[in-house]
């Protein structure tokens, strides 16, 4: 009997020793499941914020143009013929890309005097902004050897015009800080900024400073400040660009001093310098993967001949800061309007021959269509 009892005591034991085992096993099997789904949740969460961190970007589309103002022969026909009369033959371009920016070359009011001589000093009316606005031009730089031309009070009526019918202005202010001022946009998932600089100064006075109006200036000597807001610029914003009026009127070729300057400028982080003053057109380089166009020549401008009347639109297209492609649309300066030139013409391939010309010693191949890429 007692052999028995032992037996079966002996039995208990096994059993609960094996429970014991199988629980602790269980257990840890458990754990280990449930540190395994941890894990991979934590991976999935890592994961995730990386595809948040990642912007998507779609292409944006900027269209620079060359010198305009309403004034003169110009302000004629737009009281004759009304205020889209220069620029209803580019309407659909300019109204189709995402941000269209011009150097406006004129005071913009009825009031001031001007020091120049007579046929060099430029006013245009207020009201003649409305044929930029309708027709897709919504920046402007002012960093110009006109923006003054009828004094301290006309300029401050230019900046309260613009202000009036929505049109955004870069490169000159109240003082030396509200002219180098980048002027900042939000478009779609872009921070782009643009800064305007002005080398062309007719009297010292023209000069922003701390106390006094005037445009945001460099000289091929004085230029650390354009490079330091290059830089400060680019820490905020997706895109950069630096628009000067520079160079000598109606030279075909930018000075090596501006060839050095640009790339030094791209290298401080622009993503495109785009030029104007010459009235004529000059070179287009890519230089780092970033386009240089040296002087985009007039726009809607009184012309000195043939040559001043061949002028264009300048796309550039990007995805995020990568440089897509750039397109010359040929325009041609006639009657005080921008006359767009059908592609497959003989202007027009006459005017991308030329624009290849000239950039042929920057090894830049323009297509016949107007497409020009790295």
């Amino acid at each position: 009997m007692k052999k028995f009892i032992m037996i079966f005591i002996m039995m208990i034991l096994v059993v609960l020793i094996y429970r014991a085992y199988d629980i602790s096993a269980s257990e840890n099997i458990s754990s280990e499941i449930e540190e395994s789904v941890y894990d991979e949740k934590e991976i999935d969460m890592v994961e995730v914020e990386k595809i948040e961190d990642e912007i998507q970007y779609e292409d944006i589309n900027l269209s620079f143009l060359g010198d305009v103002m309403t004034d003169s022969y110009i302000g004629e026909y737009i009281d004759s013929y009304g205020v889209d009369y220069p620029f209803e033959d580019i309407r659909d371009i300019l109204t189709s890309d995402d941000i269209t920016i011009a150097n406006f070359e004129s005071s913009i009011s009825l009031r001031g005097e001007t020091l120049k001589p007579k046929g060099y000093g430029f006013r245009s009316k207020p009201y003649t902004l409305e044929g930029l606005v309708n027709n897709g031009i919504d920046t402007v730089s002012l960093a110009n050897n006109h923006i003054l031309d009828f004094g301290e009070v006309a300029f401050n009526d230019t900046i309260d015009s613009l202000n009036e019918y929505g049109i955004r202005h870069v490169g000159a202010g109240d003082d030396i800080n509200q002219a180098e001022k980048p002027l900042i946009i939000k478009k779609d998932n872009y921070t782009i900024g643009i800064i305007a600089y002005n080398s062309i100064i007719p009297w010292e006075s023209w000069k922003a400073t701390d106390d006094d109006a005037g445009t945001a200036w460099f000289t091929k000597d004085y230029n650390d400040s354009v490079i330091e807001n290059i830089k400060k610029t680019k820490e905020e914003c997706d895109l950069v660009f630096v628009v000067l009026h520079w160079g000598i009127e109606y030279s075909s070729e930018p000075k090596d001093w501006q060839i050095e300057m640009a790339h030094k400028m791209i290298d401080s982080g622009a993503d495109g310098v785009i030029g104007h003053h010459p009235h004529v057109l000059q070179a287009i380089e890519i230089y780092n993967d970033k386009p240089i166009l040296y002087s985009i020549g007039n726009f809607v401008f009184l012309k000195k001949d043939e040559d001043a009347g061949r002028t264009g639109i300048f796309q550039l297209k990007y995805n995020g800061d990568l440089f897509i492609q750039g397109q010359y649309h040929p325009v041609y300066l006639k009657y005080c309007k921008a006359n767009l030139l059908p592609i497959d013409g003989d202007m027009a391939e006459d005017y991308i021959k030329h624009l290849t010309d000239l950039s042929e010693g920057f090894n830049t191949s323009i297509l016949k269509d107007g497409i020009f890429k790295k």
